[in-house]
């Protein structure tokens, strides 16, 4: 019984932490936005938007979910 609930747990525990992997989803949105041929952006806004998801991208790796969030959502706004 004690493995059935630590493998239940286990699942929930990995199963949260894809369910939060939201700035994975604003990484790609950003590159599909980038690669459309329909934006038109300033080369310096275009520039600012790369510097961004890179930089949203290395805190992600670093575990900062929440900060990886807030850079990529400053990302996204610039396309507007």
């Amino acid at each position: 019984m004690k493995k059935i609930l630590s493998l239940a747990f286990a699942f929930v525990f990995f199963s949260s932490n894809i369910i939060l992997a939201c700035p994975y989803q604003s990484m790609v949105e950003i590159d599909n936005k980038l690669k459309s041929a329909t934006i038109e952006l300033s080369a310096e806004k275009m520039s600012r938007i790369n510097e961004l998801r890179l930089k949203g991208e290395e805190v992600l790796k670093s575990g900062d979910i929440a900060e990886s969030e807030k850079i990529l959502n400053n990302a996204l706004a610039l396309f507007n």
